[in-house]
């Protein structure tokens, strides 16, 4: 005697991330924040799918940014300059990575818990 039971498996695309850069030189001066126009690697214009994406920045030490949500249309990203001096972005400087996300792992964050993040 045996038992049968029925499976299906659903298959996901490998996580793949595309490396985001400076499109051009930007200054930040102190205690702001600023849009930073972003391209690809190769120079290309970036061409998101029309759902959201995740942008995860890359660390760097003088420079704040911010895990953000980006979709299709976007075309830059946050950055802060939280020092008592100005800080240049230079052109080509790599900001992060943008990936798909998994939906289905995402958590709601009430705004006054998110508050003091802003």
């Amino acid at each position: 005697m045996s038992i049968q039971v029925p499976i299906s498996t659903i298959g996901k695309t490998a996580r793949t991330a595309l490396t985001v850069m400076a499109k051009q030189r930007h200054v930040i001066p102190s205690h702001s924040r600023a849009m930073i126009n972003f391209t690809t690697t190769k120079g290309d214009v970036v061409n998101l799918p029309d759902h959201d994406m995740i942008f995860e920045p890359r660390q760097q030490d003088n420079l704040v940014s911010f895990t953000q949500l980006v979709s299709g249309k976007c075309e830059a990203l946050i950055m802060e300059n939280s020092t008592n001096q100005f800080v240049v972005v230079p052109e080509n400087q790599k900001l992060g990575e943008i990936t798909d996300y998994n939906a289905e792992a995402t958590t709601v964050v009430d705004y006054n818990d998110a508050y003091h993040l802003s």
